[in-house]
């Protein structure tokens, strides 16, 4: 079950971010496009929730409707920066971007949230 947000919603230039707790996880929930003006919204929730070291992060990006190669980028720092388990829940269109840059295999895709959610931890 998912909580009330941790924190309030950052948004600039057609994205929002927000964060949940969920089981163990966090979840983080942009909405909106991803390209070179929201990278910094994507990257600076995705910094705020990593800076409450979860267990298991969740990013899940079924709401975002344009995921431009800089967005991977952010993903490649997110995944730099996390000291846990990191998964995705991803839409047709953005598993084929990361298959078509070879990341397919980089991270725990789901299709649905509460797939990602039921997991178990790799770390216990």
């Amino acid at each position: 079950m998912i909580s009330d947000p941790l924190r309030p919603r950052r948004e600039a230039g057609g994205l929002a971010v927000t964060s949940t707790a969920a089981d163990g996880a966090i979840v983080v929930h942009p909405v909106g496009e991803v390209d070179m003006a929201t990278e910094d919204i994507l990257a600076s929730g995705i910094d705020a929730a990593l800076n409450d070291k979860p267990a298991v992060l969740i990013l899940d990006l079924t709401g975002v409707g344009f995921f431009g190669s800089v967005g991977v980028s952010v993903l490649i720092r997110a995944q730099q920066r996390c000291d846990c388990e990191l998964r995705m829940v991803v839409t047709p269109p953005i598993r084929r971007m990361l298959t078509i840059v070879g990341l397919q295999n980089a991270w725990q895709l789901f299709d649905r949230l509460d797939d990602a959610l039921r997991m178990p931890s790799a770390k216990g």
